[in-house]
């Protein structure tokens, strides 16, 4: 790890960070090492490190930090940063502002069947993105068919007020 190799980093970053093999816990370590690696391109590094970074018990939480970090472990393919970087951006959680473009272009490159649901309020409200209720209607029925539950309930009051019930071949709903 003092020599630079990442995995290294990581590992002793996570070390401190979970108090694994004898290390204790200790946040400034943890980020210390995390961000080593992070900053040579290490995809699960910056995920550790924007979780650090969103949990602080040094200090303050750091979360427009920590959304960036997420983006980045996103754009190389972590896929769990990808809708934690887009909540974050969605809710303007912390210090992070509210930022829809951002929030949109990263909800859907998600996979989570939530991140559909949330890409129909986008589009529902011209958040982020032109307002569309078609296309609301389509994400919103897509997260819910993937498995988000949650949003069926709303979905199916959209389509009813919308008039969108009869094209998905639900007279009255989702089922």
């Amino acid at each position: 790890a003092n020599n630079g190799h990442a995995l290294s980093q990581l590992e002793m970053g996570k070390y401190f960070l979970l108090g694994k093999h004898g290390y204790s816990l200790n946040s400034p370590a943890a980020k210390k090492w995390l961000k080593a690696a992070a900053e040579q391109n290490l995809k699960e590094a910056q995920f550790y490190l924007a979780e650090v970074l969103c949990g602080e018990s040094d200090g303050p939480a750091n979360h427009e930090l920590a959304a960036s970090w997420y983006a980045k472990a996103s754009a190389l393919g972590h896929a769990q940063s990808t809708f934690k970087a887009a909540t974050i951006y969605y809710n303007g959680t912390g210090n992070c502002p509210v930022n829809y473009v951002k929030a949109f272009k990263l909800f859907e490159k998600s996979s989570k069947p939530e991140s559909s649901y949330i890409l129909g309020l986008l589009h529902l409200h011209g958040k982020g993105t032109p307002q569309d209720t078609r296309k609301a209607v389509d994400a919103m029925h897509r997260g819910v068919q993937n498995g988000y539950k949650a949003g069926k309930y709303q979905l199916a009051a959209l389509m009813i007020k919308e008039n969108h019930a009869c094209s998905y071949g639900m007279p009255y709903g989702v089922s």
